[in-house]
């Protein structure tokens, strides 16, 4: 195989696959839903989950063009729970620009886990033209195993690593400053561009970098019919407005 193994999927599928649900968008959801909202909008729309081999919602990593393409790293933001293969940031940022992208992100992860990711593209020498960086909660902490499987923690952890979790939540001194240091490294792996967001508010402030919500609107981002279908995430519209300021950014820093 060229190219190496990237951290371990989250994905809840046995993949490669194209597959109808994923992550907290499950049919246990979807049947509830159904159910309980009136009219809900997602009841006849189809979502496919298109997974690699290695579980990422990307073609396999062999076929990529990735000296050409743009790196989306981030967490379920950027993976796209809830929304078509279509949908997905990177999808869009594609379809408006004609620039190939990677979609790297993956549900429930931590910057660490970026961080990883990105230690290991540099370390095989991947040179993509940009990178797009959606950092996630600070409060998150990925553990690496000798067995190069990993295991991520945050408020759904259940057994003792949760006090991990709840330590970072009350210590924002900490959480910011590892935080910084995660943004610090992903800029020092490549020497392309490499444009910062954050799905955190108290992290875009820290790190003065652009907070998604505000792109997009606070009434507008938690209104119910701009969710995913899970409900829990932003759906497509959401994300096309996400996209069109992301397409600016890069189009007069990158381009």
């Amino acid at each position: 195989m060229l190219f190496p193994a990237l951290c371990k999927s989250t994905s809840h599928n046995q993949y490669p696959g194209v597959f109808p649900f994923d992550s907290n968008d499950n049919t246990d959801n979807y049947v509830f839903k159904n159910k309980a909202v009136p009219n809900w909008e997602w009841l006849d729309k189809k979502v496919s989950y298109t997974l690699n081999s290695q579980g990422y919602r990307a073609k396999e990593f062999d076929d990529c063009d990735w000296a050409n393409s743009v790196l989306f790293f981030g967490c379920s933001w950027v993976y796209g729970v809830g929304v078509d293969d279509s949908d997905t940031m990177a999808s869009m940022f594609t379809a408006q620009t004609g620039v190939p992208s990677i979609n790297l992100g993956m549900p429930a992860v931590s910057n660490w886990f970026t961080v990883k990711n990105c230690e290991i593209l540099y370390r095989k020498g991947i040179k993509p033209k940009a990178v797009i960086n959606c950092m996630t909660y600070p409060t998150r902490f990925t553990l690496f195993k000798d067995d190069d499987t990993q295991r991520n923690i945050g408020k759904w952890s259940v057994d003792d690593e949760r006090i991990l979790f709840e330590q970072l939540s009350q210590d924002y001194a900490t959480s910011h400053f590892y935080t910084t240091w995660c943004k610090q490294l992903i800029d020092s792996y490549f020497d392309c561009p490499v444009l910062h967001y954050s799905v955190d508010g108290s992290l875009a402030t820290h790190l003065k970098i652009p907070f998604l919500i505000d792109i997009v609107g606070e009434k507008y981002f938690w209104d119910r019919k701009n969710r995913a279908r899970d409900t829990a995430h932003q759906g497509p519209t959401v994300n096309h407005k996400i996209i069109k300021h992301i397409v600016n950014d890069f189009n007069s820093k990158i381009r």
